[in-house]
Formats: structure tokens, sequence, C-alpha cells
């Protein structure tokens, strides 16, 4: 599979998900699929790009409840197995040649000039992932929850300087008290569609 390959794939599965709707809408909006963005569990960096479009789409059309992945060598060298029989799902890698300054002299005048040349795609290259859900031997194998390095989401939203006034209204957002207006957290179904709203 080359990065054309890699991209029309990509193209297509976005077209599927449009063509086959988004079902019944109720409140609040809540994304039901799996969560956060997607992460290489060997270096814990997140992808980029239209990889992530590549990779929640492969996550959601298998229905996968995790955003982990790696390359079969990488899940091999953390004592994993990628199963036998999974199809992974492919990425590219884009090399960058950085922009560069360099010195020239002017024919006409002489003198020395100094011109940068843009930064530019030199090559792309396509490679292979698998999601944690596709492999044995992983004992932290598990759906990537809404959280920070410091704790739970309701940690995170602490830190937002914002007031949040609970049940004060339908959910938006006055900038010029810096307020948010939620309603009370028992009217939502669940905990999760009470965060996602709020951080919407």
């Amino acid at each position: 599979m080359n990065a054309a390959d890699v991209m029309t794939t990509t193209v297509a599965q976005l077209v599927a998900a449009i063509e086959a709707g988004a079902g019944g809408w109720r409140m609040p909006w809540h994304h039901t699929g799996t969560v956060g963005m997607p992460v290489n569990v060997l270096t814990a960096q997140p992808y980029s790009g239209g990889n992530i479009m590549a990779l929640w789409g492969a996550a959601h059309a298998h229905g996968w409840p995790t955003q982990q992945w790696a390359t079969y060598k990488q899940w091999a060298s953390i004592g994993a197995q990628v199963r036998k029989g999974e199809t992974g799902t492919g990425a590219i890698y884009w090399q960058i040649k950085p922009a560069a300054t360099i010195t020239e002299v002017d024919e006409t005048t002489g003198e020395e000039v100094e011109l940068t040349s843009p930064s530019r795609v030199q090559w792309a290259r396509s490679f292979t992932v698998f999601n944690a859900a596709q492999v044995d031997g992983w004992d932290n194998a598990t759906p990537v929850e809404a959280t920070t390095a410091t704790g739970t989401v309701a940690d995170w939203f602490a830190n937002v300087p914002a007031r949040v006034l609970w049940g004060a209204g339908d959910p938006c957002y006055q900038p010029r008290a810096d307020v948010v207006i939620m309603p009370a957290p028992d009217a939502f179904r669940h905990d999760e569609s009470c965060w996602a709203t709020l951080a919407h």
C-alpha cells in the first residue's frame, strides 16, 4: 500500500460514513464512538494531519473502543502480538525538507544576497498500524479515558478560568461575563454526555 492508496481509502471511508448518515440525534450531543486523539502506544505521541481522520474512521468502522495504535514491530517490542488475520490501517509519514537560507552573489551589483528557500514535501511514505483492540498480550489495552495527566476530566475543567453555572439554563458560553451556562448534571443521560457538552 502506498501513500496514494492510504489517502484514497481514507476519503472513501469518510464518504461512506457521510452517506450512512448519523442516525437519530438526541440531546445532548455526544460522541458515542471512541474518544480521544489517536496516539502511538510506544511514544505516547498523537498522530497528526490526515492520519487522525484515517485512524478515527477505522476505529469507528470496526467498533474498537480505543485510540491506541502502533506498528507491528512496535507492538512486538513491548511483548504484544497482533492477532493472526488482523488487517492494519494505513497511515502516511510526510518527509518535509525544512526552509534553508543560502547566500548568492548578485551578478549585476556584485553584492551578496540572502535567499530563503521554502520548506517543501520531499516524499510521502505509507506505513501500517494496528489498534490495541487487534493485539493480544498487552495489559494496558483499555479504552482511552477522558483524563489528563493530573487526573479526571473534572480536575481538568477545574483549571479552566471560566465560571460554570450549573442548572442555569441551556448550554452556552457568555464571553462578556466569561461564564458557561449548563443544565444541572442530573439532566443528562449519563456523565459522559455532561462532560462532552461542557467541553463542546
